[in-house]
């Protein structure tokens, strides 16, 4: 049974790793799963443009911000996606210029203010179509339905969609491959979620006895360590004594 042990105990160590490793996406997701339910989006559609991001900047922060800032702009299921689309088109247009939360963040204050501004404004005016014109534009608009859809046709017919979907095209297995990895960190987000609850009454368990042990008094505290230190340099030579023993 030597080999079936030493496999488990590999296994239940690595999955403990998985819970500090996988902490800060874990943070990040729990906090788009809660944007979504306050926005009346369902967890999975946010999770599906959380991944759309994530898979064309490899940063699962700012994607996690971005889409927030989408559900905060008031963008649901039924147009959330090609928002989506579109500022990530935008964002492979300019990679070294745009940023994806920064455009999301910028889209949101601007159907808030009326007028476009930050990297949403600067997307405007390198496309040629104007942060003031488009301002002007949607000045005139009084729902904020028919806002949301005069920023997404702005995006479509600026070939912002168009440039998304051909990258998508033209790079189906790096995109493959990057859903693939991405769904990995996931399934290993959800299994440390699992096993959370243990490490956390291991930590607890630890803390008590280190508590009980700083509680001695400075001669308690040398003797314990005395022993050990005994503990720690017999244990070689018990297991050489052993060894003979076995030979005789």
């Amino acid at each position: 049974m030597s080999p079936v042990t030493t496999g488990i105990l590999a296994l239940g160590t690595a999955a403990l790793a998985t819970v500090p490793a996988t902490e800060e996406l874990r943070s990040d997701l729990s906090k788009l799963d809660t944007n979504a339910q306050q926005a009346g989006v369902g967890v999975d559609r946010a999770r599906e443009a959380f991944e759309a991001f994530a898979v064309a900047t490899d940063d699962t922060g700012d994607s996690v911000e971005a889409v927030s800032n989408l559900l905060q702009a008031g963008f649901t299921e039924s147009n959330l996606q090609k928002a989506v689309e579109g500022l990530t088109g935008a964002y492979l247009a300019f990679p070294d210029t745009l940023k994806i939360e920064s455009l999301a963040d910028s889209l949101q204050e601007t159907l808030a203010t009326g007028e476009a501004t930050g990297q949403f404004g600067e997307l405007l005016d390198r496309l040629g179509i104007g942060a003031e014109n488009f301002s002007a534009g949607l000045s005139q608009i009084t729902d904020a339905a028919s806002q949301q859809q005069y920023v997404l046709e702005t995006l479509s017919q600026s070939g912002m969609m168009d440039m998304y979907n051909a990258w998508v095209q033209n790079n189906q297995a790096l995109v493959e491959n990057k859903d693939a990895s991405l769904e990995m960190q996931q399934s290993l987000a959800e299994l440390a979620e699992t096993i959370q609850p243990i490490v956390t009454d291991i930590t607890q368990l630890a803390t008590k006895l280190l508590d009980w042990f700083n509680d001695l008094s400075p001669a308690g505290q040398q003797a314990i360590v005395t022993i050990l230190a005994l503990v720690a340099a017999i244990g070689p030579i018990a297991g050489i004594i052993a060894n003979i023993a076995n030979a005789i």
